[in-house]
């Protein structure tokens, strides 16, 4: 006969409909037996960031709110899923237990996690035909993207109760960071080598003629977001020559200093704050240059900041200008403000929302899985190593409850006030 242990857990628990109204609660709840071909992990070091609130603000149309379902054990009115969810965050758990021959309980695994402190049963099965690679193929989770669904065991079997602190701050960097979309943005839709891969994750419609940038000025706006430090880098390690473009760098951000462009860019390159846009000096750089095309990278500007800019660049004679949609203002929002970010948004001809999830399925259809990790590994390696986090400190807390906890953390997010922090927890 098995018997099970009653424990308390904290959950974080966000209003669905609008992502500002949130709490934690301390529930108590048991575990069943552990079912086969599964694995049950614990969530040890996770991340908030921009993204999360991306995650949230569409959680009902790419269906991020079904990835971790509600806790039965939550009272009401916060077991309601139409009103309440859980939003998920990326980091590494450790692994518990496993009724999978080839994972070792004690191990770290990384991908996604919910926002609480409660242990999590994940349906694995081998992805890609890679060692140490897999997929949660849970049912309430079939609608998520692959991206979504990947896991990965640590490569060095590294147990959580033997990690040093340099190994901690690693997973710390690589829970917040997350390099990846930058690097692929860099690599596959801006890039020269094949493949091209069109910027919404098609597999048709992006040619290298539309990826070339030897005649082009890329304009990134929230140059001092995650992703926009990401793809600045790799754009710049990538286009050592300077015959491949671009023709000029503009970042768009609220702060100037240096950290944003990479010393060993050979391109122009230029930082600006929001209010000098739309300011002489920065048109006349723009005009000097003389591009044909413009690609504007919007990773979530502030307010208006895309209509002002997209209203400046128009005054560059016959450039045609691109907009890639990459992330939203870093910021909580009412509904009616995400629907007229909506509405604007749909009124831009030009602009094509960026998809991560698919582009590294195309990516990896036409180059094969162990190529574009060993190439995606590699990039992050690079950019995590060599300074890539420059001007961004880890901020620690701890638990989920309270202002050190998730819960305080997603108060700054939702507040706009985790800009040049990378905020990470210990669960």
């Amino acid at each position: 006969m098995s018997t099970t242990t009653t424990l308390p857990y904290e959950v974080h628990v966000v209003r669905t409909s609008n992502i500002s109204e949130h709490t934690s609660i301390t529930i108590s709840s048991h575990l069943p037996p552990l079912p086969e071909n599964k694995i049950r992990a614990m969530p040890r070091i996770i991340s908030l960031t921009a993204n999360n609130l991306s995650y949230a603000k569409g959680g009902h149309i790419m269906h991020w709110w079904d990835a971790f379902p509600l806790p039965a054990d939550l009272p009401s009115p916060y077991n309601d899923a139409t009103e309440y969810g859980i939003v998920p965050v990326w980091g590494y758990g450790e692994i518990l237990n496993s009724k999978i021959p080839d994972i070792i309980p004690g191990s770290m695994i990384w991908g996604l996690w919910p926002s609480h402190n409660m242990p999590v049963d994940l349906e694995l099965q081998t992805a890609f035909d890679l060692k140490g690679h897999y997929f949660d193929v849970s049912r309430h989770r079939e609608k998520l993207w692959k991206f979504y669904n990947h896991y990965v065991v640590a490569p060095d079997k590294i147990r959580y109760r033997d990690l040093d602190q340099r190994t901690t701050e690693r997973m710390a960097w690589e829970a917040n960071i997350l390099p990846a979309a930058g690097w692929m943005l860099s690599r596959f839709v801006l890039g020269t080598p094949a493949p091209t891969i069109h910027p919404g994750g098609l597999l048709e419609g992006w040619s290298e003629e539309d990826a070339d940038l030897s005649k082009a000025l890329v304009v990134s706006l929230s140059a001092g977001g995650r992703t926009a430090r990401a793809f600045a880098r790799a754009l710049a390690r990538e286009r050592r020559e300077k015959a491949s473009g671009p023709l000029g760098f503009l970042a768009v951000s609220s702060s100037t200093d240096g950290s944003l462009l990479p010393d060993f860019a050979t391109f122009p390159k230029q930082v600006i704050s929001y209010a000098d846009v739309d300011t002489p000096q920065a048109t006349q750089w723009i005009a000097d240059l003389g591009p044909e095309k413009i690609f504007l990278l919007d990773s979530g500007g502030r307010g208006n900041s895309l209509e002002q800019l997209q209203h400046a660049l128009q005054r560059a004679p016959a450039a045609r200008i691109m907009i890639i949609g990459i992330g939203g203002e870093a910021k909580a929002q009412s509904p009616e403000e995400i629907a007229d970010v909506v509405k604007r948004r749909a009124q831009l001809m030009n602009r094509i929302q960026m998809n991560t999830a698919g582009i590294q399925d195309v990516a990896i259809a036409k180059m094969g899985a162990e190529k574009f990790f060993a190439e995606k590994d590699e990039a992050c390696r690079d950019f995590l190593e060599h300074g890539g986090p420059k001007g961004l400190e880890l901020q620690w807390g701890e638990g989920v409850n309270g202002q050190n906890g998730i819960e305080g953390g997603w108060r700054m997010l939702c507040d706009g006030k985790a800009g040049h922090v990378g905020l990470v927890y210990r669960l």
